[in-house]
């Protein structure tokens, strides 16, 4: 597996400045964290993009073509969330009919900026024709404008919301994306670390309340990882500077054993 650091907030609008230090913290701290749950500690190699200083578009590139020129199973470390949108681009062009998975609080899907930001990348990927929408499953949605919620609606994109999945099985609901994401060429899953509740995770740029627990995703993480199609995931949001505890980053670093 190789893991690729992203260490950039560019597209974090303001937001999660010091998220860039992300892949820094959580190398080091994976280093204390030899194995995961079911008793594994399978190799990695440590790969990175080149940041370019006061160019978002510029990076954006960067991110592209270094997911372009991978052939083989791998994590990319955020730096924010608007680093999917190209390393999605490059991946679906890898790949046939690749399907993405993301957890997150937010839909995503505010204006269609360009180039698209964390507040927009899942209307960019849609909007631009990087993936089919059909081919779209979000999970922990929890907050929303009228604006991404008439959105999805219209577009049709499946989406579980927290409320949902506290109020049915976690069981059920991940029988149920695991059968849809089965039909996929390939999976790319991305992970926001927002999607957790803040009380597990604070040291995000826009936490929500309400979050599923850290148990909670490690069993999506656990369960998904079993399906032969998924070839990439990412982790993003997680902002060292604001962890004052080291919990946030101690949870992604064991987030990351488990995707490995």
């Amino acid at each position: 597996m190789k893991i690729i650091k992203v260490a950039s907030s560019q597209g974090s609008l303001g937001n999660n400045k010091g998220c860039e230090k992300a892949p820094g913290s959580l190398i080091e701290e994976l280093s204390r964290c030899t194995m995961d749950e079911t008793a594994r500690n399978p190799p990695f190699t440590i790969d990175s993009v080149k940041v370019v200083d006061n160019s978002f578009e510029e990076t954006n590139k960067k991110i592209y073509e270094k997911i372009k020129s991978v052939n083989e199973p791998a994590i990319i470390l955020g730096g924010d969330h608007s680093i999917t949108l190209s390393a999605f681009k490059a991946f679906a062009e890898n790949n046939q009919n690749a399907g993405l998975i993301v957890f997150d609080a937010h839909p995503d899907c505010l204006d269609n900026l360009e180039p698209s930001t964390h507040e927009d990348l899942i209307r960019g990927i849609i909007d631009n024709g990087i993936c089919k929408k059909e081919n779209v499953i979000l999970i922990g949605i929890r907050e929303w404008s009228q604006q991404e919620i008439d959105y999805v609606r219209k577009e049709n994109i499946k989406y579980y919301s927290m409320k949902e999945i506290f109020e049915e099985s976690i069981q059920e609901i991940c029988d149920n994306i695991m059968s849809v994401a089965r039909q996929w060429g390939s999976l790319y899953i991305s992970i926001d670390i927002d999607a957790v509740d803040p009380a597990y995770a604070p040291a995000t740029g826009c936490p929500v309340p309400g979050g599923m627990s850290s148990r909670e995703l490690f069993y999506f993480v656990q369960r998904l990882r079993n399906l032969k199609n998924l070839k990439m995931w990412d982790l993003v949001e997680i902002n060292p500077k604001l962890d004052k505890t080291g919990a946030t980053v101690k949870l992604g670093a064991k987030l990351l054993r488990e995707m490995l």
